[in-house]
């Protein structure tokens, strides 16, 4: 009889730095890590769940996963997930205390968002100004091919000819 497939994991796609950092999660979720520091916090029952823990146990630098724009997201956030804890608050301080922390969250992010849009108004305005004197010299331009020539202190650059400053008036200048 044929076996059946074995179910495929997610894990199968992922490259092979993933697959350590992940079995070193593993590793560290069941309380049996291989670093030798790592194994002591876990028999003295202080081993944590941390970015660092997880890149120490797989051997591997923790800035491929310690930041937000870090080399491998996908390990980042399973290690963010196992860190926090799924407790629901019990006591009215607790729910107060984590009302309070989204609130200053949603603050601290509200104030990003209007830095940003404010950086993207200024920005908005200088290419409207921009605009509006790149358009102005193209008028400029363009009313300045349709005239004739172009005179410069009695000379015209077109044909070199000498161009009167001024029209010869036709009255003789008066003695007074």
């Amino acid at each position: 009889m044929p076996r059946k497939p074995k179910p495929a994991t997610d894990h199968e796609n992922w490259t092979p730095v993933e697959r350590e950092f992940l079995e070193a999660l593993e590793r560290l979720l069941a309380g049996r890590p291989k670093d030798p520091g790592l194994a002591k916090k876990a028999k003295a029952d202080r081993l944590r769940v941390s970015v660092s823990a997880v890149a120490t146990e797989a051997g591997r630098s923790r800035t491929l996963i310690g930041h937000d724009d870090c080399k491998y997201p996908r390990v980042r956030q399973r290690v963010l997930a196992a860190m926090t804890p799924v407790v629901e608050p019990r006591t009215a301080q607790d729910v107060i205390k984590k009302l309070r922390d989204d609130n200053a969250d949603l603050r601290a992010k509200l104030s990003r968002s209007r830095s940003v849009n404010a950086a993207l108004v200024m920005r908005m305005v200088a290419l409207e100004k921009a605009a509006k004197r790149a358009i102005r010299e193209a008028k400029r331009e363009a009313e300045s091919s349709q005239r004739p020539s172009l005179q410069v202190a009695g000379r015209s650059l077109e044909g070199g000819k000498v161009v009167p400053l001024r029209k010869p008036s036709t009255e003789e200048p008066s003695d007074d």
